[in-house]
């Protein structure tokens, strides 16, 4: 949650109104709690949530990429700006942008989720949000050495890390 309203509070503060969301509906915990969080702190930041603002897509890079083109063939409308449920999708819905000639970030801003290396590496440079790898397998290790100690203790969990968000060139500066 603290990581999407960083995004979106970003998205705000560089003066967009109009934001989107790419989304899988495939049920993982992740794109769900993405999916949650966009809708409450779009809410919580006062801005518009808009149906057709949601490009639906499936998880993987052809199937973002097969849906943005789609989206854009049908003469589907573009929010400002998106925040993408993860790199991996982040780079479908870029190379259908780019096909239609929609250029990053002039005409439309982009953050993508999950640090890839790739996103140091696409043009322009993704931003993204960073998650705290190191941290992840701190937690998860010591979740695992307690469960094999025989301590089932607050099982199932849900930890929330702090996230970072890392600028790249892919969101258009205001001013």
């Amino acid at each position: 949650e603290d990581a999407v309203y960083k995004v979106l509070s970003h998205f705000k503060s560089q003066g967009f109104h109009d934001i989107g969301f790419v989304a899988s509906p495939v049920e993982t915990t992740n794109f769900g709690l993405h999916r949650q969080a966009f809708t409450k702190n779009m809410l919580r930041l006062d801005l518009p949530i808009r149906d057709d603002n949601t490009l639906w897509v499936e998880s993987s890079f052809d199937g973002a990429y097969v849906a943005t083109a789609q989206h854009l063939a049908a003469g589907g409308k573009l929010a400002q700006c998106y925040f993408c449920t993860n790199d991996v999708i982040a780079y479908g819905f870029i190379k259908a942008l780019r096909e239609h000639n929609i250029r990053i970030p002039l005409a439309v801003s982009i953050i993508g989720f999950d640090n890839q290396q790739l996103a140091r590496i696409v043009k322009p440079a993704l931003t993204i949000v960073v998650q705290p790898i190191q941290s992840i397998g701190e937690t998860a290790a010591a979740l695992l050495l307690k469960r094999l100690r025989g301590d089932r203790a607050g099982f199932p969990a849900i930890h929330r890390l702090k996230t970072r968000l890392v600028m790249g060139a892919s969101v258009k500066r205001s001013g």
